[in-house]
């Protein structure tokens, strides 16, 4: 994240920011599609891989790239209606996985996130006590009673 940007504890937020990381894909009209049904195979395996690792956000992200990709975006491809019915069965397969994870890790890791903003807020009052008494000790030169 580059400097001067707020984060974000909100797990609203943090879960939007994973789907809009899972949306930036683009097809390229001059690439078969066989080649995206091969790329998609690879990204339903590294999912499986973090998934397994108990890396919820990358999981998460692969699944839904995996949606966007075969949902949203592979069927504008000018030659996807010639794809192969075996790439079409498998990704349907794919597919139906992909949705089924994605939705079990959204509540994961909202929960997640959430108790993350619990500590997050515990902390900046913690902070804002602590700069409160700090700030008192110098205009007084006393501590509070």
């Amino acid at each position: 994240m580059a400097s001067g940007e707020e984060v974000s504890y909100d797990p609203n937020e943090r879960i939007g920011a994973l789907s809009e990381a899972a949306a930036r894909v683009e097809i390229d009209a001059s690439i078969i599609p066989s080649r995206y049904f091969r790329s998609g195979q690879e990204i339903i395996r590294m999912a499986r891989v973090y998934l397994e690792e108990k890396d919820y956000e990358t999981a998460y992200i692969l699944y839904m790239k995996y949606n966007i990709l075969f949902v949203d975006k592979l069927p504008t491809h000018p030659d996807y209606k010639s794809t192969s019915k075996e790439e079409l069965m498998l990704s349907r397969k794919n597919l139906k996985e992909a949705i089924q994870v994605a939705e079990t890790l959204k509540p994961i890791l909202r929960k997640k996130y959430e108790h993350e903003q619990q500590v997050w807020l515990e902390k900046q009052k913690i902070d804002n006590e602590r700069r409160e008494r700090v700030s008192f000790w110098l205009e007084t030169g006393q501590d509070e009673a």
